[in-house]
C-alpha cells in the first residue's frame, strides 16, 4: 500500500476490509465514535471525510496552508477538528458534510 492510502482491517478477524485511496501522504486519522466515518489529514493540507462501509470519500475540507497532522471528531460526531503544520486548528461541521450525500 502506498502512503496515499488507508487500509482498514477487521480487528476481530484480522481480515482486510477496504483500502481508501487519497491524493497525498496521510499524516493523521480518526474514527467517529460510532466507527461509521473516518477523517484523515494529509500532507497536501486537506482533510478527507470517508464513509467506512462504502470506502467512498464523502467530503474534502480545505483551509489549511500546510500538512494536516491531527484530526478528531467531536464526541457527538457533529464536528471535525484538524491541526496543521501551519500552526492553526480548524473546526468544521461534519453534519453538514454528511447531509449533502
Amino acid at each position: 500500500a502506498c502512503a496515499h492510502s488507508l487500509r482498514l482491517w477487521d480487528a476481530s478477524t484480522g481480515k482486510h476490509k477496504a483500502t481508501l485511496v487519497g491524493k497525498a501522504t496521510v499524516l493523521g486519522v480518526a474514527f467517529s465514535a460510532d466507527s461509521t466515518r473516518l477523517a484523515s489529514g494529509d500532507r497536501g493540507s486537506k482533510v478527507w471525510l470517508w464513509d467506512v462501509r462504502s470506502g467512498n470519500s464523502i467530503a474534502k475540507l480545505e483551509g489549511h496552508s500546510s500538512g494536516v497532522r491531527s484530526v478528531v471528531f467531536s464526541t457527538d460526531g457533529a464536528h471535525v477538528l484538524s491541526g496543521s503544520e501551519d500552526k492553526t486548528i480548524r473546526c468544521v461541521s461534519a453534519v453538514r458534510c454528511f447531509l449533502t450525500l
